[in-house]
């Protein structure tokens, strides 16, 4: 004779109350996971509304300052190039070689030189302003150029950055951990009685160069972006000969 096995009635409820439990907890996480998709893509909308919101509010602004008679009264550098041009460099944009030079000058830093300008630099609307100075005590100057490396964004072509005094081993060592790649040639110069000390090595974005200016109260290093060739060297050597220290 078979015995059948009875299974309490209270086991039965208190499986399938595991069960719908589980399920429950499921469709919960589900529910939670999909609900913070939809916040983070809602919260990512919002932030690109608002950078372009941001971006057109400074467009009107620096618009609202130009000449209504369509003549190049618009001054700009990198900054507001940025703004008006997030994404790449306007097909009748001049970069061409500098035709003449202005001076730069600041007596705090005891600085002076000529940096190579042209009035033509930008589109026929927009024009470049002959340098920018930041708050890191860089001077920017040159072509406005549109350049890709690690990322991809607006630049000028040189820069003079004004350092405290240093010694010449502190400026071998630093250029050597610059991305140098072995040992960088070292040239000796002189202007007006001060010494000049010349790096040149590679990288891996291509050559590069630093010259450094020992002035009375500070250093002045002049670099120019990673790759760059002639006649960018005529435009570095017609900048030290002008460069002094006041």
């Amino acid at each position: 004779m078979h015995h059948v096995t009875k299974v309490p009635m209270a086991c039965s409820l208190l499986s399938l109350g595991l069960v719908c439990a589980l399920l429950l907890g499921a469709m919960v996480v589900v529910w939670q996971d999909e609900t913070a998709r939809q916040t983070e893509q809602r919260v990512s909308t919002q932030r690109s509304l608002l950078k372009r919101l941001v971006t057109l509010e400074r467009q009107l602004e620096m618009m609202s300052r130009q000449n209504i008679t369509g003549h190049a009264s618009m001054a700009i550098g990198t900054t507001e190039a940025a703004i008006l041009f997030p994404e790449a460099l306007p097909t009748s944009w001049n970069t061409d070689e500098a035709t003449s030079t202005t001076e730069y000058r600041n007596v705090k830093k005891g600085i002076a030189f000529q940096v190579p300008y042209d009035a033509s630099w930008g589109d026929g609307v927009h024009r470049v302003v002959p340098s920018e100075v930041d708050s890191d005590e860089k001077i920017s100057f040159g072509p406005l150029v549109y350049l890709c490396g690690e990322g991809c964004g607006w630049n000028r072509l040189y820069q003079v950055m004004i350092l405290p005094a240093r010694t010449e081993t502190q400026a071998i060592t630093e250029f050597k951990n610059y991305d140098v790649i072995g040992e960088p040639k070292i040239i000796h110069r002189s202007i007006s009685g001060f010494p000049i000390l010349d790096l040149k090595g590679s990288s891996a974005f291509g050559s590069v160069e630093r010259i450094e200016f020992s002035g009375k109260k500070y250093n002045y290093l002049l670099t120019k972006r990673p790759g760059m060739q002639a006649p960018e060297d005529k435009i570095i050597q017609g900048i030290l000969k002008t460069l002094h220290s006041i």
